[in-house]
């Protein structure tokens, strides 16, 4: 409550000195940004020096939030634009538009609800977003990078601003009972960004509906209750865009011209410095939480600086710095910790580490495929239908088709500089790696990985409604001409409407995946749960009440406030809505907690693995799982493929277990497998492990024996879960080092008999 009362108020101060005349949606959307800003940044300062801890991090964030409070509290507002306009929308569109976006919050809070009931199960989940965060919690700082595991991805150095708010949770209650619940916020502040790009328009419940359309994709639907990425990212992206559309739209005000010619303008104001230096502290989150937007982000920093050419220096020292503001931090420890801000890309004299290539899918771009019939009939196709909807090829082609409309017919720079960024997102999913991952001509890993396609999907879809701008310049220019042409602006929002009713709602209620067995069991294999997530399988009647109530809560009762004519009125409903909201957390919440951390990961309870074909989907990883889900205060080693993708469910109910991968660190913050006794129990010694769970070796079979049971047989070490090819033992003392000749020999003895 402190964290956000302090951030929110200061977030509300000072955007009313660096965009005064901004209000209602707009506003709200600013201060966003500012508070998520103002969180990220305190927890980076404590975290830096050790302190990331409740009493720390409160009187981080109330010092900040209450101090920015007071200064801008005193100041004379930046010289301004003229507000951005808002003309009036159609009743029938708004409710449209609520009914749409209610729709998508209900299906949201669904798999929400089951992640409250069991736990978070998506792989990158309790492979590492997790794990990040829990680690930040437990050591206090957030500065070393934490190693997961050995493959060349190195997701450790991926930047992690999503994962330092899910560590605030877990510092400020002690377990996780807020993360399921984070990508829920997401959506909504998503849901509040897409209105905001057409509201100077009047077309707000056009690009609210077109953004929902994205967002319940089953691409996107199975983030709710998890913990990636991808939601929050979406929401830095379309906050940016929205942002800069309304400065576009304030800048030019009644007056302008219907058609301007393409000429530079945010450097002819000084009024657009306090809007663009938001605008580029969204941009800056959106690169502080995801790698996957550095090109997208890099077009849009271009675009601006060409725009803002005029005044070259002015706009790149408020552009660049307010990306810098929430995102260097990672790139800095980065380059602290392997030489190299990109530790994944090793070109040129950037060194990096040296990690072996034992991701189970091999890395291969849509790109590699592009010509490939064979492989678009038996896996794109297939796996656009599933994750898109029925009629994906339709929206696909609006979304591409606006923004090269826009980029050539766009009667703003703004708008052709924002449609071209869009195509660079398009692009730099094309040939992102990983995103036809696996086998040669088996590309297992696009339809899990087709979220990366998100950002550009869903800038050409919320940019679709702007076409109709093109009938008039202006604000004003452009509502003569669309009431003028009311029959295309229905058709419009009738099309939408339709894609959203028939492509997401048919789909994730109704469509079963159209893959072969044969498919899905390779998949299996090489270590994917199947194309359809435990979320999208978890739409059951008896989640219904509680996803209805959480829908009411962040759509209908925000719509409700605008109701009463009156200021007070407003103010009296939201005072008595705030109390009776704050009451129904704590009474459901309290029980939803106690709940929570008894049963999650409990797999008499459900197990999400059992479509694998992998060793996660057997008895003996359950056993596993069951006996490391109530541990606390340990210290336990994991190593192998099972124990590296779900460590995270060793972290016990209160994240008090510290887990570590158990490998051979390398220099430039790189990690290898460990190939010798000698090594191993070294590092186990080394360690001060109290248990060290072990599953099959990363890059062999999934059941196949690892040497790790042999090198850990010791008279100090005692096996407590023996099933097979997987072991945990509990450490009583050091490891004998002079015993690893015969545990060498033993396990010679084990790959001739296996091999003969």
């Amino acid at each position: 409550a402190l964290i956000a009362a302090a951030l929110c108020l200061g977030a509300y101060y000072l955007r009313s000195v660096l965009a005064p005349s901004w209000t209602g949606a707009l506003a709200r959307l600013a201060e966003a940004i500012l508070a998520i800003t103002g969180l990220v940044v305190a927890s980076e300062l404590v975290g830096v020096v050790g302190l990331f801890e409740p009493g720390f991090i409160v009187a981080a964030c109330v010092a900040l939030g209450f101090g920015v409070a007071a200064w801008a509290r005193g100041r004379e507002p930046l010289a301004d634009l003229p507000a951005p306009p808002v003309p009036p929308v159609s009743p029938w569109m708004v409710a449209v538009g609520a009914v749409a976006a209610f729709v998508v919050v209900v299906h949201w809070a669904m798999p929400t609800q089951q992640a409250l009931d069991i736990g978070m199960y998506s792989q990158d989940t309790i492979w590492y977003h997790m794990s990040f965060a829990g680690r930040f919690a437990q050591d206090a700082q957030v500065g070393p990078v934490q190693i997961t595991d050995p493959l060349k991805v190195v997701s450790w150095f991926y930047p992690q601003n999503s994962e330092l708010i899910h560590g605030v949770g877990i510092a400020s209650f002690h377990h996780d009972v807020l993360s399921p619940l984070l990508n829920l916020g997401w959506l909504s502040l998503c849901l509040l960004a897409a209105w905001c790009i057409g509201r100077p328009y009047g077309l707000g419940p056009l690009t609210l509906v077109a953004a929902v359309i994205v967002l319940d994709t089953p691409m996107m639907v199975e983030q709710a209750g998890n913990g990636p990425s991808d939601t929050i990212a979406l929401f830095f992206l379309l906050a940016a865009l929205a942002l800069l559309v309304n400065l576009d739209a304030g800048r030019r005000g009644p007056a302008a011209p219907a058609s301007e010619p393409l000429t530079p303008f945010l450097g002819s104001s000084a009024g657009a410095t306090g809007p663009l230096f938001i605008a580029a502290l969204a941009a800056g989150l959106a690169i502080g939480t995801k790698i996957t937007l550095l090109a997208t982000i890099g077009a849009l920093t271009l675009g601006v600086l060409w725009l803002g050419r005029s005044q070259l220096k002015r706009v790149a020292v408020v552009w660049i710095g307010g990306l810098a503001i929430p995102s260097i931090f990672w790139y800095a420890r980065n380059t602290v910790e392997a030489h190299n801000p990109l530790p994944w890309v090793q070109k040129g004299p950037l060194p990096g580490p040296d990690q072996l290539d034992l991701y189970p899918r091999k890395p291969h771009t849509v790109a590699h495929y592009a010509t490939d019939t064979h492989v678009w009939k038996a896996w794109f196709f297939h796996a656009l239908d599933d994750r898109l909807g029925p009629i994906w090829f339709l929206l696909l082609a609006a979304a591409i088709g606006a923004l090269v409309y826009l980029v050539f017919r766009g009667r703003t720079p703004m708008l052709r500089v924002l449609a071209g960024v869009g195509i660079v997102a398009c692009l730099a999913y094309v040939f992102t790696p990983l995103s036809a991952a696996g086998a040669q001509g088996s590309p297992s890993g696009f339809a899990p990985n087709l979220r990366y396609f998100s950002p550009g999907f869903a800038a050409g879809l919320v940019l679709l409604p702007l076409v109709l701008v093109s009938l008039g310049g202006t604000a004003e220019a452009a509502a003569a001409a669309l009431k003028r042409n009311s029959r295309l602006v229905v058709l419009v929002f009738g099309g939408l409407v339709a894609a959203f009713l028939v492509g997401t709602i048919v789909q994730i209620t109704f469509n079963a995946p159209h893959f072969s067995q044969a498919e899905i069991q390779r998949i299996a294999t090489e270590g994917q749960t199947g194309f359809r997530s435990f979320a999208q399988d978890s739409y059951e009647s008896a989640k219904l009440p509680g996803a209805l109530l959480l829908a009411a809560a962040l759509v209908l009762v925000p719509l409700a406030l605008l109701l009463p004519s009156s200021k007070r009125s407003r103010r009296l409903i939201a005072g008595a809505g705030s109390v009776a909201v704050v009451a129904v957390i704590l009474v459901l919440g309290w029980h939803q907690s106690r709940d929570y951390v008894r049963d999650r990961y409990d797999t008499t309870l459900a197990n999400p693995f059992e479509r694998e074909a992998g060793f996660r989907a057997s008895t003996q990883w359950k056993q596993i799982q069951q006996w490391g889900r109530v541990q606390k205060d340990t210290r336990i080693g994991v190593v192998g493929r099972a124990a590296a993708f779900g460590q995270y469910v060793f972290y016990g109910p209160d994240i008090s277990n510290h887990v570590q991968y158990v490998a051979d660190e390398i220099p430039n913050g790189g990690s290898r497998p460990i190939d010798s006794c000698l090594l191993w129990r070294r590092d186990l010694n080394a360690g001060h492990y109290d248990y060290v769970v072990i599953t099959p070796r990363l890059g062999n079979e999934a059941f196949s024996t690892p040497p790790e049971i042999a090198w850990t047989t010791d008279k100090n070490s005692q096996a407590i879960i023996s099933t097979g090819p997987a072991a945990v033992f509990k450490l009583n003392g050091p490891l004998d080092i002079a015993g690893c000749a015969p545990a060498t020999a033993s396990t010679s003895k084990a790959r001739a008999k296996a091999s003969a």
